[in-house]
């Protein structure tokens, strides 16, 4: 009888045995241990990772709040402080350089794409909101290394700059903070202010360096950078005038504006005691416009009209008046069917872009002879001319 016992004991540890050896030989998941070279032992990257390899870099600039995306290839590469980047070799190598561009926050957002191109080096707008504007500036030199390998590193860095400015976004929604409560921060190249909250405020379309401040939709004033020896004309029944001058050297002055039924002195002192001018204030246009008045001040004549090229150094003036009315323009033109000659010397010709005269002038237009080459429509437009002592000194686009 205890024969069949012995036997079917037997038969339940042979089974043990069996399911030991299977479980022994079963494979290992790679979950629980990755799988290592056979030649060192090193850990292969899972698909998950190569992934996460191949997606851009998120840069966070907390204190200036921007964020970019840099190439993936750049990790370990890079140096970035307070909005500059640098290769990170030659940074470290050549004691902070291999500077590839850097980016500048500015107060307010009245920049214009042309105040950012004439702001400094190459400069470009590429973000504005949040009471800010944020503006690229690149190199004028060659800031990489006569080492090749370094070189090389930094040209191709420098060739993916563009598609990193492409990605530039807020990386919080702070506004700049106003010193005045219920107030907020405007600004632009020339100036930083505060205005009420709930006011808004634009640029000019039909004047250069000016700003219209609404309120609702309603016109409320204005912000005006004019010439020092412009006419200042005082508060009348209708609107109060303040004027600022940014300093002794009287280049120019601002003016504000309000109207008198729609903010009282009390909100023109706030926004006076809060303006301050930047550096970058001085504009070409402001100190033409002072020169201009000047010539008038002491004797030179304004007059009104179309223009066409002479003889070398000198233009032809077809004489004309500007008469306002009460049409649906505004004015008629007379023509006074009068031909001058005026000699002139390094006179200066101001067009205009749009209906408002051409905030920053450069050679290329700002002499006669360029003007003509670049605008083979002059005979279509109207100017006005600033002569003095009998010689042509400047000439003013005027819109019609």
């Amino acid at each position: 009888m205890k024969k069949p016992v012995f036997a079917y004991l037997f038969l339940i540890f042979s089974l043990f045995l069996t399911s030991c050896s299977s479980t022994a030989s079963s494979p290992v998941s790679p979950i629980s241990a990755p799988k290592t070279t056979a030649s060192a032992n090193i850990t292969s990257i899972s698909p998950a990772a190569d992934k996460a390899s191949s997606e851009p870099i998120l840069y966070k600039d907390e204190i200036n709040g921007f964020s970019l995306q840099l190439p993936p290839d750049w990790k370990d590469k890079y140096v970035a402080e307070n909005g500059y980047f640098y290769n990170k070799k030659i940074y470290e190598k050549y004691d902070r350089s291999g500077r590839l561009f850097y980016i500048v926050r500015y107060e307010g957002e009245l920049w214009t794409e042309e105040d950012a191109a004439n702001s400094g080096p190459n400069g470009k707008l590429l973000l504005q909101g949040n009471g800010y504007t944020y503006i690229l500036r690149t190199p004028t030199d060659y800031q990489g290394s006569s080492d090749k390998t370094l070189s090389a590193e930094y040209n191709k860095m420098h060739e993916q700059r563009e598609s990193i400015y492409k990605t530039i976004a807020f990386a919080d929604t702070k506004e700049p903070a106003a010193s005045i409560s219920g107030f907020k921060v405007i600004g632009g190249r020339f100036f930083t202010a505060e205005i009420p909250r709930d006011w808004t405020i634009r640029a000019s379309v039909t004047k250069a360096l000016s700003w219209d401040m609404l309120s609702g939709g309603v016109s409320i004033g204005s912000i005006d950078i004019i010439p020092f020896n412009a006419e200042k004309k005082p508060s009348d029944s209708k609107t109060m005038r303040e004027y600022l001058s940014p300093d002794k050297k009287k280049l120019c002055c601002i003016r504000i504006s309000l109207d008198k039924d729609k903010a009282d002195q009390a909100v023109m002192e706030k926004i006076k005691g809060s303006f301050k001018f930047l550096e970058m204030y001085y504009n070409v246009l402001v100190a033409l416009q002072t020169k201009a008045n000047d010539y008038l001040a002491n004797g030179g004549e304004k007059i009104f009209g179309k223009i066409e090229p002479g003889n070398p150094k000198e233009v032809i003036v077809h004489l004309m008046k500007y008469v306002p009315d009460d049409s649906a323009k505004g004015f008629h033109i007379e023509n006074l069917n009068q031909t001058r000659i005026y000699k002139y010397k390094e006179a200066q010709i101001i067009p205009l872009v749009g209906q408002i005269l051409k905030t920053y002038v450069d050679d290329s237009d700002c002499y006669f002879e360029g003007f003509f080459k670049s605008n083979p429509n002059y005979r279509e437009l109207y100017f006005d001319f600033i002569i003095y002592k009998g010689e042509l000194k400047l000439a003013f686009g005027h819109y019609v």
